[in-house]
């Protein structure tokens, strides 16, 4: 049997309602020959079975099975285990890859003598579609070095071509981490090789869904293992780079604190265990300290909703100083109010108290009757403190997208107590409110419109 020039890679748990879409996809390459790997990770659904179907179809496909559920690293470990292709793409079964995406950068790799070629990936949900830019300023250049800045970015091992004869002489595996496990396998695949090639065009389609589509509830907890694993992969990938250049370290560290440490951690704040959240004010300071001017501004860039690394407030701090203090009135319906407050801790800005009205003293759901920055009682007990930040009214069943309270600040004056709907991003079909009129909240934002009618984006109106 002749050397199929692709080894696609699929990891599959509990896929069964999505499999379908991107296995289309996938046999719809223009490549010349390649072959599936379907690695079923002791999936509980029909997962096993649509696999299985796919492979009765089409004899390129071939369905691998783990005997319990072991990870996505160890799956796609078992998928190089049995790869024959000259070359490996890992794909994840909710997502898609475009048609010609892999014939041309096959023939990048071909033409140029490339070991990984990197394109752009591309994020598809209920609001909307774009490509991530750093993805789009490293696809764009022919030659890529194994330093470049926007790689530092884009972890994911989705939107790239591996030479898989690199991947074996050494023997590189994904690590059984939780989170960055990409960033280790591509940096640890960088240290044998320099010959790096942009494919300009989308590589990759990751469907992300909002909140709404797949909700995040705040049982969902990050640990103080997921982020000492976070940790030990960023010092192993330093470790792994002694001879690459300052500038590199520096932005590497920036990255590890802004994005991972702030933006994935620190913004989850009300979702962190105990000892996660420890250790994260431990960590986030030594990494403060370690950058240089530049990056440090970079990190403040990234975050400019949040206090400098070195002033970010524990949960009691938090609840002193809010940005905003959301208040849920009467309006709401009983049933909604666990989606409302699942998609308000899910959002962007950690900054914020939650007031709920008298109403729902016997019905707040159990998993935020403990929540620090929750209470319930009289509105104007409440709203007499000194420090409340924005006063936002919610009276309808809306829910709070991820960026709704952080676009709201780009758009309020410091001193501003109410603002016009248009400057917020009401978006058409939506019922702007009038003016609250009511005290102890005259002139203070509300939110409004019906969940129904809105394209889904965020909805704060006056």
């Amino acid at each position: 049997m002749s050397t199929p020039e692709v080894t696609f890679i699929i990891p599959l748990y509990n896929a069964a309602e999505t499999i379908d879409r991107t296995m289309i996809s996938v046999l719809a390459q223009t490549v010349r020959t390649f072959e599936v790997l379907l690695v079923d990770d002791g999936s509980s659904d029909g997962t096993l079975a649509a696999a299985q179907k796919w492979a009765a179809k089409d004899a390129r496909v071939k369905v691998l099975q783990n005997p319990c559920n072991q990870g996505v690293s160890a799956a796609r470990n078992r998928g190089l285990d049995h790869a024959g292709g000259e070359f490996v793409r890992f794909i994840d079964a909710d997502d898609t890859i475009p048609e010609k995406s892999t014939a041309k950068m096959t023939a990048i790799a071909k033409a140029e003598n490339a070991d990984m070629v990197m394109g752009v990936m591309r994020r598809i949900s209920a609001a909307g579609a774009y490509n991530y830019g750093r993805t789009v300023r490293a696809a764009r250049r022919k030659k890529l070095d194994r330093y470049d800045e926007n790689l530092i970015h884009s972890f994911s091992v989705c939107n790239k071509l591996f030479r898989r004869a690199v991947i074996e002489a050494h023997g590189i595996r994904f690590a059984a981490y939780r989170h960055a496990e990409d960033g280790l396998f591509l940096y640890e695949f960088l240290q044998y090789t320099n010959h790096l090639c942009g494919y300009a065009g989308v590589a990759y389609v990751y469907y992300k869904p909002e909140f709404y589509e797949a909700p995040v509830t705040t049982t969902q907890h990050l640990t103080k293992e997921m982020l000492e694993g976070v940790l030990t992969i960023a010092d192993r990938i330093l470790a792994m780079h002694p001879e690459a250049p300052q500038r590199f370290r520096d932005d590497f560290r920036a990255r590890v604190l802004g994005i991972t440490l702030i933006n994935e951690y620190y913004r989850k704040i009300w979702r962190l265990d105990p000892d996660a959240l420890e250790l994260l004010m431990q960590v986030i300071p030594v990494y403060w300290e370690q950058l240089p001017e530049k990056q440090r501004k970079d990190v403040l860039t990234m975050n400019r909703d949040l206090p400098a690394p070195d002033e970010l407030g524990l949960p009691e701090e938090i609840c002193s100083r809010p940005l905003f203090t959301v208040v849920i009135g009467s309006g709401v319906k009983a049933a909604h109010l666990p989606a409302l407050l699942a998609s308000l801790y899910y959002q962007k800005v950690p900054y914020f108290n939650v007031v709920l009205a008298p109403c729902w003293k016997e019905h707040v759901p159990e998993e935020y009757q403990a929540m620090r920055n929750l209470s319930v009682g009289e509105l104007d007990a409440f709203l007499s403190r000194e420090q409340t930040g924005q006063i936002v009214r919610v009276e309808e069943d809306v829910l709070f997208t991820y960026e709704s309270l952080s676009r709201a600040l780009t758009h309020l004056p410091a001193d501003s107590g109410a603002v016009s709907a248009d400057k917020i991003g009401l978006t058409p079909g939506t019922q702007a409110a009038g003016p609250v009129d009511d005290p102890p909240l005259k002139g203070q934002l509300q939110v409004c419109g019906s969940i129904a009618k809105l394209r889904l984006k965020q909805f704060l109106g006056r």
